[in-house]
């Protein structure tokens, strides 16, 4: 039921969108705006701000043959003409029910009785609010404003400053009311229902919310949602893991712990000035290490291989599913930008058409895009230039005699910290670029806008880990050797500590799932009030604010930013590569995922229902590149896991050291490392004579001192089989997962092709 609020003064009206404007200046192009509207058939009422006299408001209202008549023309589906309705699948669950999806509700519930139509899952027997505004606002970006044939749209208008704002009005109050004799309108439901903390627990009423915010939204929380439920799966078998870890720690690992923590002996320094460090300092590196650095975390990267492919296939089921539900499978019209069209310097026929159309010359087309991808390149130069500073830094605290596992948790804050500022910039850089590029669709600018981000993403959020995991130590000889000793480019004797650097990532990766979606759930949690906040001070609203009219509450909203979704998107997907490229070296990276996205979308349909203007529907048929960018990473997260496992852990050499206990008469740290002789005087703050090294090399008393052992070309080459099986059977296990798995439900080709007959026989 939608409030009386949102109707024109005679009550029988519906707004179906809300222009603002300042009437202190005048314009041609919006009296002639307005006029066409009118002549198409649209219904005005203008009002007064009732507290300033610098804003005015339009209601715009679209009689019911008129909606007709455009959703025929511009092809926007609408619900209550679809032949049939499939309905929601039951819960089976009864702790995730609510009212909203109970597939048969109570009649005579007091939710149900004021909001019969939603709850009772019935088809729409006329246009929803959502579909009412949508065919309105295509009129409008179709609608002259000017003697120009291109001189079209509404978008075109607000980016000249004619209209301050144009948005639907929400179906009323989101405030719940507690008098049964009051109808309940969608935001309310909503509110209560979905947006509330509450409700954390309950599954999501996805139909309602594409009936109120349209597909795209829909898509992304219905994604959100379903990511979630695997993501279930993964959080026990990451906590089975980490448990088994643990355990390893007090049963297989608790004598080698306790043998480095007691060890008299030195590891080499690291530069001329520093001291050689006890190996005891290392003690707590080796119990992360353990945790993670264990046969049950390499099976664990393996199962997860699998649970990435089950994640994907298993997506192209439920989208199939949603894709009939909501209709998702139309076409739609894909209109020409407002900026391109101001921007074209020509006209050219139209070599299909034979129509005439906008363009900008490919000399013109090939600069600016020129200038962008430049741009880009120096962006992640300055990216990894930040990433080389942090490495720098590391190098500095440790010629400063710093104690290493604070160096490794300060770095990793510090990561953190530059990780956040840099998302804020490169966001408005990604934005910036995209525009100047002037993308001729809405298509090709979020397409072009969504590479940039996934590019900048990509060496912000894993560089770190990608240099810990594949990098760090493995440009290091050997003490002597003259480039370690060069200290105009320190970064080249940087060496992982005696465990390996499966500790260091361990860290790093934990303290990025743990306090970066801890401080981005408090800004969205906090930032919408405060904006909220600004916003009424700022335009000096009375204190009496629950006098003013709809659209005036509405227009104090913050208005929902076109990048919202796509940029949510983005935290997802970079979160799915911190679970799957690196998930070997920190199992309960899902948990923390699950937890965070848990509780990300409670704060943002709340956000959403409170503090937005509603925003116009925008019809998506699917998550887009998106799911192209999630392919790949699942593909690249095989090949890092297995360049993880053999490579960076210590799971070969310790496989190999345990078949060759026989031969070997040190323990497994000692295994790993190498014996030098101090001759010289290079050092100049160490008594030492013989100190510790990382490595597989031969001793001082060998007879080709320092080089690689036999050893060492052993390991690399078992790693080199390990890693090229791994990769191969996983692919394979994958690919034949993928076939086996249809992308479409049995019951739902059923379910078309009953209705497919039903159909033939009517007709």
């Amino acid at each position: 039921m939608v409030s009386r609020e949102t109707y024109f003064r005679d009550g029988a009206r519906k707004i179906d969108l809300v222009l603002v404007y300042k009437p202190q200046y005048t314009s041609f192009e919006r009296t002639m705006f307005l006029s066409n509207l009118a002549s198409e058939g649209l219904e005005l009422e203008e009002e007064e701000s009732s507290y300033k006299t610098t804003t005015s408001y339009i209601k715009v209202h679209a009689p019911r043959e008129i909606l007709l008549k455009y959703a025929d023309i511009y092809e926007i589906p609408l619900k209550f003409q679809q032949a049939a309705h499939l309905p929601e699948p039951p819960v089976h669950t009864d702790y995730m029910k609510t009212i909203l999806i109970e597939p048969h509700p109570n009649p005579h519930d007091p939710v149900c009785r004021r909001a019969k139509e939603t709850v009772s899952k019935q088809s729409p027997k006329t246009f929803t609010t959502c579909e009412r505004s949508s065919i309105v606002n295509s009129i409008m970006q179709h609608t002259k404003y000017g003697e120009y044939p291109f001189e079209v749209g509404l978008d075109q208008l607000i980016h000249k400053a004619v209209f301050s704002a144009a948005f639907p009005l929400h179906d009323g109050p989101y405030e719940w009311s507690d008098n049964e004799d009051e109808p309940l309108n969608d935001r309310q439901l909503l509110g209560k229902y979905w947006g509330s903390y509450d409700m954390w627990m309950k599954q999501q009423p996805l139909n309602i919310i594409e009936k109120y915010f349209g597909s795209e939204i829909a898509l992304y929380f219905g994604w959100l949602g379903f990511y979630n439920k695997m993501l279930f799966c993964a959080s026990v078998l990451g906590f089975v893991s980490w448990i088994l870890g643990i355990i390893n720690i007090y049963t297989e690992a608790i004598k080698e712990i306790e043998n480095v923590c007691h060890s008299t002996k030195h590891i080499c320094p690291y530069c001329r000035e520093c001291a050689s460090i006890p190996m005891s300092d290392y003690c707590s590196y080796f119990v992360y290490s353990y945790m993670a650095d264990n046969s049950s975390c390499v099976i664990y990267s393996f199962i997860m291989a699998f649970w990435a492919t089950i994640f994907r296939e298993l997506w192209k089921r439920r989208h199939a599913t949603l894709s009939l539900r909501w209709n998702l499978n139309t076409d739609t019209d894909i209109p020409l930008r407002p900026e391109f069209q101001m921007a074209a310097e020509g006209h050219r026929i139209h070599k299909y058409t034979g129509q005439p159309e906008q363009y900008i010359p490919m000399k013109a087309r090939i600069k600016r895009y020129t200038c962008s991808v430049a741009s880009v390149i120096l962006m992640i130069i300055f990216l990894l230039g930040l990433l080389l500073s942090i490495i720098i830094y590391e190098c500095i605290l440790k010629m400063n005699e710093v104690e290493p596992i604070l160096i490794t948790m300060s770095s990793a804050m510090l990561t953190v910290l530059l990780m956040l500022l840099c998302r804020k910039i490169y966001g408005y850089i990604a934005v910036w670029l995209t525009r100047h590029e002037i993308p001729r669709t809405q298509l090709e600018f979020d397409n072009s806008y969504m590479i940039k981000m996934v590019l900048f993403s990509l060496v912000n959020n894993y560089g770190k880990l990608i240099y810990l995991a594949f990098l760090k130590g493995k440009f290091y000889t050997y003490p002597s050797d003259p480039p370690m000793r060069n200290e105009l480019f320190p970064v080249a004797a940087e060496v992982c500590n005696p465990t390996g650097c499966v500790s260091e990532l361990f860290i790093q990766l934990a303290t990025i799932t743990i306090f970066k979606p801890v401080f981005f759930s408090m800004l969205e949690y906090l930032k919408p009030k405060l904006l909220v906040w600004i916003n009424r001070f700022k335009k000096k609203i009375p204190n009496s604010y629950e006098h003013l009219a709809r659209w005036e509450k509405e227009y104090d909203l913050i208005e929902f930013d076109y990048f919202s979704i796509m940029d949510e998107f983005e935290e997802m997907v970079v979160q799915y590569g911190f679970i799957t490229l690196f998930v070997a070296s920190f199992p309960l990276a899902p948990l923390c995922a699950l937890i965070k996205n848990i509780v990300e979308i409670r704060i943002d349909s709340s956000k959403m229902i409170k503090y937005y203007r509603r925003p116009l529907a925008k019809y998506s048929s699917s998550i887009g590149v998106w799911f192209d960018t999630l392919k790949a990473m699942t593909n690249i997260a095989v090949i890092s896991n297995a360049l993880f496992i053999t490579m960076t852990s210590n799971f070969i050499p310790g496989l190999i050291y345990n078949f060759a206990q026989t031969e070997v008469t040190t323990g497994f740290i000692d295994f790993t490392l190498s014996k030098y002789q101090v001759v010289d005087s290079y050092w100049i703050n160490t008594n030492i004579t013989e100190c510790w090294y990382v490595g597989y090399r031969n001793g001082p008393d060998h007879i080709k001192p320092y080089e690689n052992s036999d050893m060492f070309y052993y390991i690399q080459y078992i790693r080199v089989v390990f890693a090229l099986l791994f990769i191969v059977v996983v692919q394979h296990l994958t690919g034949i997962l993928s076939y086996i798995i249809p992308d479409v439900p049995r019951p739902l080709k059923e379910w078309t092709a009953f209705n497919r007959k039903h159909k033939l026989t009517r007709q």
